[in-house]
């Protein structure tokens, strides 16, 4: 382990020049301080006027002070401390954490400096104490959160951490490294940009009609898993026609002013005939689908969208249908939904290498026009960049490395995805993913797809669980069942659909 370039140790280094009665009765003050929510203030004031000549016990009657809610008296102390004691290290380290704290950070730094150096700081020492090199460092630390320098903070802690000579360093490590984390959390919830969701029209052309298939209707209209001999049956259908009609459940469903139940796995099938027929007649349904509501989304796919969809618009943007990337300049849309357009991209560049530049070309737009509307929050999508980098990284767009780090400068990249910039450049030019996973994903064909569906609720069966598709038959209903619009049971006053429903 590295070790900080001082001795350190546990034992008390003044214990020499202390009475034996103020040691004795010390330790229980101190462990009666430390160890005590509320320490009782009367206590310690009587030792804290008895033995006020030594700086720890300022220390402890300011703690006393803060423990119980008088802050400003604590305050006091803590200056009149710095005066009879201008180099005790807790004082100091303490009055520069306040300062911090009420966004005083020049003030803080001319009181501890800009990078810790004990030795600098105090020349006449060879030894420091445990305790006083750990409070020295979480000044330090909780100044770099304060300056969202959360790397710089993190090495602060990992300095402390790996030196074995610091017998309470767990202790310090758990409680700065967490505050480290919460620390970084709300800062990207702070500077989280997601633009309103506002509704589009639904595209043109398109109306309610029969089918002219009566197997694609029973797609749409009854509840079950696609089989294999459901799949040969549709796909010999005449293609114009059965294009026409699984187009025209992707219609109903997506423009349903209430989804029904009865329909909800009939979209997905849909996308997968789609695909398997290489509909690029789909395209304006397709580029409608990226443009739903959350709630919609997660009616229809759950959690799994870009796992059901990506495959789709790959085979479009492979057949040169790039007019999709259109829907990637709407404002007000969707961060998620987006997601599997980029997806695609990313896959065009593994699947073929020899379109990477052209790839490449369509983020590097997408980017600067970001970048160009970084003030507008009907655009601006920190959510979406975040996914966006992390496609990047799956193709190695180190020629678009600029743009992101111009991106993260201006706050609009969600790093609880990738990670800050720095990291974000180190995977980039590093050989491999840091996750080890494959990066070029399969493209799968509709059986796999339907094979792939019907394990997974056999495995939901196995597990008791309730299918997320349908209700098991042997499922009895004991109370009357609740529609989306019903009033919600809880009582809030809201269609269920708009609360407990969600």
């Amino acid at each position: 382990m590295t070790q900080l370039p001082f001795q350190i140790t546990s034992t008390p280094l003044n214990t020499k020049d202390r009475p034996s009665s103020y040691l004795a009765e010390g330790a229980i003050i101190n462990k009666h301080v430390q160890f005590r929510n509320t320490p009782k203030i009367e206590r310690v004031q009587r030792f804290f006027q008895k033995w006020k000549q030594f700086p720890e016990v300022w220390n402890w009657y300011y703690l006393t002070l803060r423990k119980n809610g008088r802050y400003v008296e604590a305050e006091k102390l803590l200056d009149q401390t710095l005066e009879q004691f201008p180099d005790y290290v807790f004082a100091k380290s303490e009055k520069a954490k306040r300062l911090v704290s009420n966004g005083e950070i020049y003030a803080a730094i001319a009181i501890m400096g800009e990078e810790p150096d004990l030795l600098q700081m105090y020349p006449d020492k060879e030894i420091f104490h445990e305790g006083t090199v750990c409070i020295y460092y979480s000044f330090f630390v909780e100044l770099e959160i304060a300056r969202k320098n959360f790397k710089k903070a993190d090495e602060y802690i990992s300095q402390i951490e790996n030196d074995e000579r610091i017998e309470i360093r767990d202790h310090f490590v758990e409680r700065y490294r967490m505050e480290n984390r919460e620390a970084q959390f709300l800062y990207q919830q702070e500077y989280e940009r997601i633009p309103e969701y506002i509704q589009p029209k639904a595209p043109q052309g398109y109306t309610y009609k029969p089918f002219a298939h009566k197997e694609i209707e029973v797609l749409f209209n009854e509840i079950g898993l696609l089989e294999k001999e459901d799949i040969d049956a549709i796909l010999a259908l005449p293609r114009h026609t059965a294009i026409d009609d699984l187009l025209q459940i992707m219609y109903r469903s997506l423009t349903e002013d209430d989804y029904e139940e009865q329909h909800y796995n009939a979209l997905i099938y849909a996308v997968w005939f789609l695909y398997a027929m290489q509909a690029t007649e789909s395209l304006e349904l397709a580029k409608y689908l990226l443009q739903i509501s959350e709630e919609q989304s997660i009616f229809f796919f759950g959690d799994v969208l870009i796992e059901n969809t990506w495959f789709l618009y790959y085979m479009l943007l492979e057949k040169g249908e790039t007019s999709l990337l259109d829907v990637l300049y709407k404002p007000n849309l969707s961060s998620h939904l987006k997601a599997s357009l980029s997806e695609a991209m990313a896959q065009v560049a593994l699947h073929h290498p020899e379109r990477r530049s052209e790839v490449i070309a369509w983020f590097d737009k997408l980017l600067q026009f970001y970048i160009d509307n970084i003030e507008n929050d009907d655009i601006a999508d920190s959510t979406f960049i975040g996914l966006v980098e992390a496609d990047l990284l799956n193709i190695k767009a180190i020629e678009l490395l600029p743009k992101l780090k111009t991106l993260h400068e201006m706050q609009c990249v969600d790093e609880m995805m990738c990670g800050d910039y720095i990291e974000v450049e180190r995977d980039m030019k590093s050989v491999g993913n840091r996750f080890n996973v494959e990066v070029k994903l399969t493209l799968p064909t509709i059986y796999e797809l339907a094979e792939a569906d019907k394990n997974f609720f056999q495995q939901q069966e196995q597990d008791d669980f309730h299918s997320f598709w349908k209700v098991p038959e042997t499922y009895k209903r004991e109370e009357p069942k609740i529609r989306r619009n019903d009033p919600c049971p809880c009582g809030s006053g809201k269609k269920f659909k708009k609360c407990c429903g969600k």
